[in-house]
Parts: C-alpha cells; sequence; structure tokens
C-alpha cells in the first residue's frame, strides 16, 4: 500500500486506509481497492481482512458521510449508430 501500510493487512489497518481516503476517493474507487486487497491476501494464502465487519462499516460510512452520484455516459444517437455500422 502506497500510504505506508504493511501486507498482510488487517482489518484495522484497511479500515483506516479507507478512511483516509474517503473524502478523495469514490466509494468505488475504494470497493475496486479492497478487491485488489482481498485477491492478494487470497492468493498469498492469508486470511481476507476486507471482509470484516469493521471494514464493511467503515465503507458504508463514507457512502453515506460521501454520496457521489454515478457518471452515467451520454446515450449513443442512432446517426451515430449507424455511422460505426458504416465503418
Amino acid at each position: 500500500m502506497s500510504w505506508g501500510g504493511f501486507l498482510p493487512a488487517t482489518s484495522e489497518s484497511i479500515a483506516r486506509y479507507l478512511a483516509d481516503h474517503a473524502g478523495t476517493l469514490a466509494a468505488n474507487t475504494l470497493k475496486l481497492r479492497l478487491a485488489a486487497l482481498a485477491q492478494w491476501h487470497t492468493s498469498q494464502g492469508f486470511p481476507d481482512p476486507t471482509k470484516s465487519p469493521l471494514v464493511r462499516q467503515v465503507l458504508k460510512g463514507i457512502r453515506t458521510l460521501y454520496p457521489k452520484p454515478e457518471k452515467q455516459a451520454e446515450p449513443l444517437q442512432l446517426r451515430e449508430l449507424e455511422r460505426c455500422v458504416v465503418w
């Protein structure tokens, strides 16, 4: 972890990481990073600390404190789709 944590991580250190980055990263970005941490721990034979109630509670709190709407792409117009098909 680039913020100074150590691997294997504890659920407490992951909760601190989430709290430290809550204001700057979207909840979905944090979830993606949790998935990477979970995969690393599992592949290395360590218990997965991201599944702990503490980590889940912190992530839920972040979603409540920092709600960010999902970015949705503009729909593709029919004329643009036809140009793509012809191309």
